[in-house]
């Protein structure tokens, strides 16, 4: 065989095995499709846990006990736990987060789009992209409502898990005010130690502050993102560059949790005491009125600047990884 015919052979096998490879990745992806919410939102949720926790343990520790200030508590940890305490619990969290958000907005995606349908499409052909356009506003109430919906449910599945972080992050806060000896435990100790101690409704403590706190949140989160989002892409006409996803995520993490802080604040402070004998709150109304007759409307929002710093970041990355995925996959 010349080596003309030997060139043109390898040329050939190498064709067949790139159009092989190209094949089935496409394949690959076309079978994703059908999942790309989950796998988009699941995707953010694992890159936004591993940036933002430390900011999650900062604000916790500010919420239930007094610091002058974030760099102060932050200081404080550093010198007497060491830098590990800042990711302390994060194990939970990361597990839960990835799956919680993949359900969250699927479920916000799924609920959106039914909740447009029935309301303000009716029988029409028009899609709910084309509808959105021009009728935006008429879809808000549909928006909110998927999203409070999603955060409702989401909250009644993670409860417990959130009830674990805290007593994770506040783990030599809580030995201090109990004098006893810190525990050496992980997550998943720390879970069964509880559950074996307390039983499984215990578990659920303040699950109707979580349950509020996330159906409100949620609601803003999402309405605030689509909203910031129609302005960009079909107000003014920007195009759908990573700038738009980062600033709407940025702006819509910021804004609902101002709206949501409060009561964020008062269910962890229960959940602090939620197994000591003696117990500082009664509730929920309670808690309200003594950070309030201590602290004034301020206190209501001590330890946002940690949530602040954390949320613009955090849910720009969140955003931005969804939306890049989202668009991979389709």
């Amino acid at each position: 065989m010349s080596q003309s015919s030997q060139q043109l052979l390898l040329k050939s096998s190498t064709n067949e095995v790139d159009n092989h490879v190209l094949n089935t990745n496409t394949s690959f992806l076309a079978s994703l499709k059908p999942y790309k919410t989950a796998i988009a939102a699941g995707a953010s949720g694992t890159v936004g846990t591993l940036v933002g926790y430390p900011f999650d343990c900062l604000k916790t520790r500010m919420q239930t006990a007094d610091y002058p200030s974030m760099n102060a508590c932050a200081r404080l940890v550093l010198q007497n736990e060491g830098f590990g305490a800042f990711w302390r619990g994060i194990a939970s969290p990361l597990v839960s987060v990835t799956l919680i958000k993949a359900f969250s907005f699927t479920v916000y995606v799924e609920g959106k789009s039914t909740l447009i349908r029935k309301f303000c499409l009716g029988s029409t052909d028009t899609t709910i992209e084309e509808y959105s356009k021009t009728n935006y506003y008429k879809t808000l109430p549909c928006i909110l409502g998927a999203g409070a919906t999603s955060g409702f449910i989401t909250s009644l599945i993670c409860a417990p898990l959130e009830l674990m972080k805290i007593q994770m992050q506040l783990q030599r806060v809580i030995a201090a005010s109990t004098k006893s000896i810190p525990l050496n435990e992980n997550t998943f100790s720390c879970g069964l130690r509880l559950l074996r101690a307390h039983g499984l409704p215990s578990m659920y403590n303040s699950t109707h502050l979580h349950a509020l706190r996330d159906s409100l949140g949620t609601a803003f989160y999402f309405g605030f993102y689509e909203t910031f989002k129609h302005t960009a892409l079909d107000v003014f006409h920007f195009s759908p560059s990573p700038l738009v996803f980062l600033l709407a995520g940025g702006c819509s993490g910021t804004f609902s949790w101002l709206v949501g802080f409060p009561i964020d604040l008062i269910k962890s402070r229960i959940q602090k005491e939620a197994f000591f004998a003696k117990k500082t709150y009664t509730g929920f109304w309670d808690c309200f009125r003594k950070v309030k007759a201590q602290s004034g409307v301020r206190g209501l929002y001590s330890g946002m600047v940690p949530t602040l710093v954390r949320a613009f970041p955090l849910h720009s990355i969140n955003f931005l990884v969804y939306e890049s995925v989202l668009k991979f996959l389709s």
